[in-house]
């Protein structure tokens, strides 16, 4: 699964500098995986994007954004990091 082949890519800091670009071009879609409806890939979702928060290529209030359900459920807040 691509998924799991980011997660391996971005796991390595030495990649992180390198797929930059890469990284700002898909950074919205990548926020969108945690409302994927099968469950395994939100979750890889969800742990891509922690791995870019962390590597500090994606802001983390982008992250906080991205996490707002789209239901009229209320919001709980969750911590990332």
């Amino acid at each position: 699964m691509a998924l799991d082949a980011l997660l391996e890519i971005y796991s390595n800091e030495e990649n992180v500098s390198p797929l930059h670009g890469f990284t700002g071009r898909f950074q919205h879609r990548f926020a969108e995986l945690v409302y994927d409806v099968d469950e395994a890939v939100a979750v890889k979702g969800v742990r891509l994007v922690t791995q870019l928060v962390q590597a500090e290529e994606m802001p983390q209030d982008e992250v906080h954004t991205s996490f707002i359900p789209r239901t009229n459920i209320p919001l709980i807040q969750m911590q990332l990091i």
